[in-house]
């Protein structure tokens, strides 16, 4: 845990509604090593990018806001740090995301290159004619085909995976020590995003970054990651090591989630949905939040919140199963 690249220690992030307070990160706690990658897997509204976006700070307040917790990132409080040092020396330059749509992340008016140039020239302090050669470099190393011309092409310009290309080589401009991967290869189909995760593998290993890997998508988890933390209604319920996982995860949410992947589904003979829906997080269960949907429910996890237990050397679960 000391040489956690970082380390959120009880992330509490809420959205004031209408409706009510939206609880979106609910006490979270993970870890990332360096050299790492860590897969954050679950439903869709679960947390995830509410998380990812909590670490930089990019919550939009109002209506949401970060109310409690700590997240550490190479000793310094990413939370407590004042907003001209964090758009300065982290964002982009330390720590940088990978958005789930690169179509919308991009601006329209701008070149690629202008928009890759800006993290050169924002952190790296260098003028304009050098920062769009290295933005060609760049360009090139993630696999854009005549990067020369590219450069000065705008958005609309470049395919589904050319855009999420780009968005990769802004993402790794200033080789950050740590990326935040939400959701890289969402609507691209299988060939594409098979390109795309080999990238990011290879930029892993040449880089040495450390990747918080956001997706639903198991298969991407069994190929990319190094540990999975796995998210139900704003908390972290489970972390282990990806091989254990597979093999049989601990908390009845991911045993579900895993029955219900289509790869484990062909072994089984048939798919075994997880019954109900995610809760209102307006207005979520007492005790345990799974407990609506979970068959090993007990009497008292409709009665108060279960604790964190370990169960071996990395291998954490939130259930009253184990306690």
């Amino acid at each position: 845990m000391n040489n956690a690249l970082l380390r959120i220690q009880g992330l509490r992030t809420y959205f004031y509604t209408e409706e009510g307070v939206v609880r979106a990160a609910d006490g979270v706690d993970l870890e990332i090593f360096p050299g790492e990658t860590l897969g954050l897997v679950g439903e869709s509204g679960c947390g995830k990018t509410v998380t990812a976006k909590s670490i930089l700070r990019l919550i939009p307040d109002p209506p949401g806001r970060v109310v409690e917790g700590s997240v550490f990132f190479e000793g310094r409080d990413l939370l407590k740090l004042d907003r001209r040092s964090l758009r300065r020396e982290i964002r982009g330059n330390r720590i940088s995301m990978i958005f789930q749509d690169p179509m919308t992340s991009l601006n329209p008016v701008y070149t690629v290159g202008e928009q890759v140039s800006e993290a050169f020239r924002a952190h790296r302090r260098i003028g304009r004619a050098r920062a769009l050669r290295e933005s060609v470099e760049i360009l090139g190393r993630v696999g854009i085909a005549s990067p020369e011309r590219m450069v000065r092409e705008y958005p609309h310009r470049y395919s589904g995976g050319m855009r999420q290309r780009a968005m990769i080589a802004m993402a790794l401009a200033c080789r950050p020590a740590l990326l935040l991967a939400d959701e890289p290869s969402t609507a691209l189909d299988v060939t594409i995003q098979a390109q795309i995760l080999e990238l990011m593998k290879h930029l892993r290993e040449e880089f040495q970054t450390s990747i918080l890997l956001i997706t639903h998508n198991l298969g991407v988890v069994a190929e990319m990651a190094d540990r999975v933390a796995v998210m139900y209604a704003g908390q972290v319920v489970e972390k282990c090591g990806v091989e254990r996982f597979f093999d049989g995860p601990a908390h009845p949410y991911a045993t579900g989630l895993l029955h219900s992947f289509p790869g484990m589904a062909r072994r089984a003979g048939r798919l075994d949905p997880i019954p109900g829906s995610i809760p209102d997080m307006v207005r979520p269960p007492e005790g345990c939040r799974f407990h609506p949907r979970c068959r090993k429910a007990l009497p008292r996890c409709t009665e108060n919140p279960p604790p964190v237990t370990r169960l071996e050397e990395g291998h954490l679960v939130r259930c009253w199963l184990y306690e």
